[in-house]
This record gives C-alpha cells, structure tokens and sequence, in this order.
C-alpha cells in the first residue's frame, strides 16, 4: 500500500518478464537492481516491500516504474553514457 491505496500490478509481457530474469542474473548491479524492481512491481507487491528486499526508497520505485511503464525494456538503460576506459600510455 502506498498512501492508504493499493498499487496497480505493473503490466509485463512475458518476453519483457524474460528479459527482466535474464537482466536479474547477468548484468552490472544498478542494471539487476531496476530489474528485480520491475519483476516485483509485475508481481503487484507493494513499494515498501519492494524498498525493503532493493534497498532503495519511494522515489526509486516510482522513477523506474514510470520509465518502464513509458518506454518499456529500453527505459530501464541509463541515458547518460558511461565513461570511457582510460588507458595509461608508459
């Protein structure tokens, strides 16, 4: 419950809820962490259950549902790119 209301189960198609479990399992921490919040939200649990198995807060729930719910799979990734190795020339 969120503010004395339920939250609506998220909407997952199966081949997103596969990609989700294949994310949960082999990716960079940040990446399984927005997974396992997606899986859980699919699964209708409330927020502070969620917060509490992801450690995280309200907002993060919120945030990367609302992502997910707009663009899907492709919401999840990070829109700033990552930086580049720095190589060290002896």
């Amino acid at each position: 419950m969120l503010c004395g209301r339920t939250t609506p189960v998220l909407q997952v198609t199966t081949l997103e809820r596969r990609a989700l479990r294949l994310r949960a399992c082999a990716l960079r921490a940040e990446d399984v962490r927005r997974a396992r919040v997606i899986l859980m939200l699919a699964e209708g649990r409330p927020y502070p259950a969620i917060q509490v198995a992801v450690g995280c807060d309200a907002r993060y729930v919120s945030w990367w549902r609302r992502r997910f719910a707009e663009a899907g799979l492709a919401g999840l990734y990070s829109r700033h790119p990552r930086r580049a190795v720095q190589r060290r020339t002896l």
